[in-house]
């Protein structure tokens, strides 16, 4: 089974780009496309201003010592379930799944200096924040307090994207 779709690019006057056939990965995406992509995914000034203040806020909780590098973990699952099911004959990545690749980000990162923080964006919350209960490191985006939290997946994308690591599924 092919996991990585035929990627297609419309433009849409007054409303940016669609991209279809999305599935996994953009490893495949031609340099244009990747420029074009990035220049219109590009978060207002002051979302962007907002992210750096709360990333700061969150630093601020650790001693200024320690180097604090953010992972962003992409968790999505309610209207993914189906589409896995029927699109690729797939299922939806289980706890598991999450926790060993933070065990695996952990290892290879953490350190007497360096310590991760796991910022996990997700359409279902409620799993997420019961997933990763006792975990100490971890942070559900939606709990985190912004003046852009009433634009839920603006605000995860933007926070997601400022992290120095990704954990996707």
């Amino acid at each position: 089974m092919e996991q990585t779709a035929k990627l297609s690019f419309k433009s849409f006057p007054n409303s940016g780009i669609r991209i279809e056939n999305y599935t996994f990965d953009f490893i495949g995406m031609k340099f244009h496309q990747h420029e074009l992509v990035s220049k219109e995914f590009l978060f207002s000034e002051d979302i962007r201003n907002e992210t750096q203040r709360v990333l700061n806020s969150l630093k601020d909780l650790f001693p200024a010592s320690t180097d604090l590098k953010f992972v962003s973990v992409h968790a999505r699952r309610t209207d993914y379930k189906e589409w896995m099911k029927w699109r690729l004959d797939g299922s939806l990545a289980s706890k598991s799944y999450f926790l060993k690749a933070m065990d695996i980000m952990r290892a290879r990162h953490n350190s007497n200096r360096t310590k991760l923080l796991f910022l996990v964006g997700s359409d279902d919350p409620d799993w997420c924040k019961e997933v990763f209960k006792s975990l100490d490191d971890v942070i559900v985006i939606n709990t985190i307090h912004s003046k852009y939290s009433n634009v839920q997946p603006t605000w995860d994308l933007a926070l997601m994207s400022a992290c120095e690591h990704s954990i996707l599924r």
